[in-house]
């Protein structure tokens, strides 16, 4: 059995192409990983035959702040009023978490 805690650090890059802009973001936050194997005897076939179960399960979350910036480089065709080419937002919050968790069976027969 294993669990850590640290920081994260992420960066973030998204091309648009309907909207004719580019996205990026930076942001820093934390991290925290737990991680379990196991085996686990389930029968004795004979003196040197035997039977196991196995599992295998990770846990990983994150929580990131930080801030993002879209700049156009079209007229994005969403926006019918105006042409946004060349319109640039800057410190829009780009808030994120992240929660995976993988599982994993197997049994194992030695001999």
């Amino acid at each position: 059995m294993s669990a850590s805690v640290g920081p994260v650090f992420v960066s973030d890059y998204d091309n648009h192409l309907l909207r004719y802009k580019d996205a990026e973001a930076d942001g820093t936050g934390y991290g925290i990983t737990a991680e379990y194997k196991g085996k686990f005897l389930l029968s004795h076939v004979s003196a040197n035959q035997r039977i196991y179960f196995g599992l295998h399960t990770k846990l990983t979350y994150m929580n990131v702040s930080g801030e993002q910036t879209q700049s156009w480089y079209g007229d994005d065709p969403a926006t019918e009023d105006y042409d946004d080419t060349g319109l640039k937002l800057s410190k829009i919050p780009h808030d994120f978490s992240s929660l995976q968790l993988r599982l994993g069976f197997h049994l194992t027969m030695t001999f």
